[in-house]
């Protein structure tokens, strides 16, 4: 009897050992479909970044900025006793898109006369009402307290200011122009 189970148990330790190498080795055609299928996946996801990349452009390509102009007020002025001292940017926005906007995000870049260095720093405005499609508005921005702004520029500097929207913050709170 003992040799009975012993030589049982002797067979299944033979048979579990014992394994197919064709069961353990990969199959190399399941291997390459899922590859592929990988890389399929991958070309669309990065074909409709670029196609939501491309719609994001047209949309921003259809806000209007015009009248840009920066004033800086030095202390002691009288308009910076009424208004404050530092820097207010005026521009005026022209919403030329089908969307609401809530808030715009620009790259202020001021190029100083006579100078190669530029002052670059992003900005943004909050619509209080929005701006509807369609909308202008003219706007006078003090930047923040956190701003180089009014660290950069001063009193009696000549230059020629520049905006370019970077993206837009719908009603919603999603953004068109973000990658």
């Amino acid at each position: 009897m003992k040799l009975k189970y012993s030589f049982l148990i002797l067979i299944l330790i033979l048979t579990f050992s014992c394994k197919d190498s064709k069961v353990d080795e990969p199959n190399k055609n399941t291997m390459l479909e899922i590859e592929q299928r990988k890389n399929d996946s991958i070309a669309k996801i990065e074909k409709q970044k670029a196609e939501l990349k491309k719609q994001n452009a047209e949309v921003l390509n259809n806000v209007g900025i015009s009248n840009v102009d920066l004033k800086c007020r030095g202390n002691g002025t009288r308009a910076a006793s009424v208004y404050g001292s530092g820097v207010t940017i005026y521009f005026t926005v022209e919403n030329k898109t089908d969307i609401g906007i809530n808030r715009i995000y620009f790259q202020g870049e001021y190029a100083f006369a006579g100078r190669s260095y530029v002052h670059k720093e992003e900005i943004n405005y909050e619509f209080r009402k929005g701006l509807e499609p369609g909308e202008s508005q003219k706007i006078a921005m003090r930047p923040g307290m956190l701003s180089k702004w009014n660290d950069k520029i001063n009193p009696g500097d000549k230059g020629n200011l520049t905006l370019n929207v970077l993206k837009l913050e719908d009603y919603n709170g999603n953004f068109i122009g973000e990658d």
